[in-house]
């Protein structure tokens, strides 16, 4: 990390966030939940913001699949993710939403590591939806 530097560090994860999201939002049912649908990063980066390297994602509002089953499913797979509960959040509409899969890429890791859970969440999503009959 000294090495490096945090600025540099910062600009890897964010870049494996955004890849992540991008993934995510191909794979069908997956719902990104980390920001809003109309969150635009040009406008964010204009003002001096950024948005983070956590990703959060749900599929239970679309597929029926728990974050708490996926969370098991990757786990098993050796893909570290945690489940946040819809309650961590300010906008109070939002809290009935359903728990969330939380992603946090950093500076270790690398864009193989980043392909390789997102084709782990399109496999355990779709296996998982089957089983639910979605």
């Amino acid at each position: 990390c000294r090495a490096t530097g945090p600025a540099r560090n910062f600009a890897h994860a964010t870049r494996l966030a955004a890849r992540l999201r991008s993934g995510l939002a191909a794979i069908p049912g997956c719902v990104i939940r980390d920001a809003p649908p109309s969150f635009d990063e040009e406008v964010a980066r204009s003002l001096g913001a950024a948005r983070c390297a956590i990703v959060t994602f749900e599929a239970e509002s679309t597929l029926g699949v728990r974050s708490a089953d996926l969370h098991s499913a990757l786990e098993a797979r050796g893909i570290s993710v945690s489940v946040s509960p819809s309650t961590h959040h300010f906008e109070p509409a939002a809290r009935a939403r359903p728990s969330v899969v939380r992603i946090s890429p950093s500076y270790i890791n690398a864009e193989s590591e980043i392909d390789t859970a997102l084709a782990a969440i399109a496999e355990e999503l779709a296996r998982l939806a089957r089983e639910k009959g979605a």
